[in-house]
C-alpha cells in the first residue's frame, strides 16, 4: 500500500510473527520499490513503545472481537475486547496523529469509534468496502472503512476552509 507513495517512513506493526515475517518478505522482495524507510513490530498495539516514532496516521485492521483468534488468545467477553481497544487507542493515537483509518464489520463500528471520537475525532467518512462478503466470514457480514479526522490539524483540504486565518 505505500509504493509510489511520498511518505518517509512505514511503520509496521502486527502480533501474529507470521504475518509480520510475511510482510517483511514482501518488502524484502519488493525493496527496489520502496523509496522510503520501513520499521517492522511484532509487538501488542496497548504495549508498543511509541514513544519514540514519529507518524501523522494510523491505519488498522483490528480483531473483528472473537472472529479471529490472535496468537491462540481470544476475548473472554465483549467488555473485555473494548477494554482492550481502549488500551491500544490510548497508547498509539498521539496529539501528531491527523488521521485514523480503520477497516472493521459493522457490528464491531461502535465499539472500535467510541474511543477515537472520545479523543476528540470526527468521523469523516464511512465507506462500505464493496466486496461479497468479508474476509472472517461466509454471511452477509460487510466491512466498512473509516476514516477519522484530527479536526485540531490543518485540514482546509478536506473542509476547503484556510484554517490559518
Amino acid at each position: 500500500g505505500t509504493i509510489g507513495t511520498q511518505i518517509e517512513r512505514y511503520i509496521y506493526n502486527d502480533l501474529d510473527p507470521r504475518t509480520e515475517e510475511g510482510c517483511k518478505n514482501l518488502h524484502n522482495e519488493w525493496k527496489e520499490y520502496f523509496h522510503h524507510e520501513v520499521l517492522f513490530f511484532n509487538k501488542r498495539a496497548e504495549t508498543l513503545n511509541v514513544k519514540p516514532l514519529v507518524y501523522d496516521s494510523v491505519f488498522t485492521c483490528p480483531p473483528y472481537f472473537n472472529k479471529e483468534i490472535y496468537n491462540n488468545n481470544s476475548f473472554k467477553d465483549i467488555e473485555d475486547f473494548r477494554a482492550w481497544w481502549e488500551k491500544v487507542v490510548s497508547n498509539t493515537i498521539k496529539q501528531s496523529v491527523k488521521y485514523i483509518g480503520i477497516v472493521i464489520d459493522k457490528e464491531n463500528i461502535d465499539i472500535i469509534s467510541q474511543p477515537i471520537l472520545n479523543k476528540g475525532y470526527c468521523l469523516l467518512v464511512e465507506e462500505q468496502i464493496k466486496t461479497k462478503k468479508s474476509h472472517f466470514t461466509t454471511g452477509n457480514n460487510k466491512e466498512s472503512l473509516l476514516l477519522f479526522v484530527n479536526p485540531y490539524h490543518n485540514n482546509k483540504y478536506l473542509y476547503g476552509l484556510d484554517t490559518n486565518n
